[in-house]
């Protein structure tokens, strides 16, 4: 089977193309609340990216029956499609916790669930489960004038030992790098638009690894190993 009739083959099987991701990240990112997602959205994800890998696998056997521009197309198409996934998980992941916070606080069922997918709504309740938890046995002991329990200050003092600068939930997240500032930098801008910093030499913050690579690569930070 030759490169056009995969990607013929492709159309065919998914449900998903680069043109759908590219607007469903924008609307999770112009829109306040989180966006409705198919049922199938990551089996159809995962089949999208799979016919992508193998239609670079037979462009990378065929020979010279194609150009290195094909090869290279496909590489850049594979590399665009997985940063659009990233990025749509990361804006529905920030949306989740900020909703598991809220539903905390409020201590009521106010959060909408209804477009959650089924691994998110665990993510969202699990979340809730934990807040709510060192909530009553952080805060509102201390509201009763109670210290709160050793279990908790072990771990706060994990937490605190990993970084002061970077919060609990954090060191979970997918795609980050721990590192350690070397010297100075001033706030900038990522390749999202989104702000970091400033930082000092010496303060610790977990990153995109691709932010990450690029404060490693001017020799402004060193990854720290968290082994």
């Amino acid at each position: 089977m030759g490169v056009n009739s995969a990607m013929v083959q492709e159309e065919k099987s998914v449900n998903i193309t680069y043109e759908t991701l590219f607007e469903l990240l924008r609307l999770e990112k112009t829109k306040e609340d989180l966006q409705r997602l198919d049922a199938t959205f990551y089996q159809d994800a995962i089949t999208y990216l799979k016919d992508k890998y193998d239609i670079l696998k037979e462009v990378k056997s065929s020979g010279e029956m194609f150009s290195e521009a094909d090869k290279d197309s496909t590489e850049k198409q594979i590399i665009n499609i997985r940063r659009l996934l990233r990025d749509l998980y990361d804006r529905r992941e920030k949306k989740i916790i900020n909703m598991a916070i809220n539903k905390t606080r409020a201590n009521a069922n106010i959060a909408d669930m209804q477009h959650m997918l089924p691994e998110e709504k665990k993510f969202f309740e699990s979340l809730v489960s934990m807040l709510e938890k060192y909530r009553k046995d952080i805060l509102y002991k201390i509201l009763e004038l109670k210290l709160p329990s050793a279990d908790t200050f072990t771990v706060i003092e994990e937490v605190k030992q990993k970084s002061d600068f970077v919060s609990a939930g954090d060191f979970k997240a997918k795609d980050k790098t721990m590192v350690r500032f070397i010297h100075s930098v001033p706030r900038f801008v990522g390749p999202e638009l989104e702000e970091y910093g400033p930082f000092e030499s010496e303060d610790i913050a977990l990153l995109p690894t691709e932010v990450a690579n690029v404060l490693v690569f001017k020799r402004r930070a060193e990854i720290i190993d968290e082994k």
